[in-house]
């Protein structure tokens, strides 16, 4: 009788326990795009001299040249990856 009733209890533990993992062997990959749009109404910048200059930048971050970022579930395990639909230098020079 002690076996069972010691099986009883394992049985849900391990159940729950795969609810919490399972999902977390799931990676998928989804493009991103970054495209932006203006409103209608908004209004065009005047032309002279930029009030800020920005140099160039090497991306150094050792990952892929379209990875942008991961979301993570409450365990932090990686549950969607996201990756830009071209490389994030050319997106980011494009916004």
């Amino acid at each position: 009788m002690n076996g069972c009733r010691k099986r009883a209890i394992e049985r849900p533990l391990v159940v729950l326990a795969l609810l919490f993992v399972a999902p977390g062997c799931v990676l998928e990959t989804r493009p991103v795009s970054l495209e932006t749009a203006s409103p209608p109404s908004a209004t065009t910048a005047t032309t002279g001299s930029p009030l800020v200059a920005v140099g160039s930048f090497a991306d150094d971050r050792g990952e892929s040249s379209r990875w942008i970022g991961s979301i993570r579930g409450p365990l932090g395990n990686p549950l969607y990856t996201l990756e830009g639909t071209a490389p994030v230098s050319q997106l980011v020079a494009a916004a």
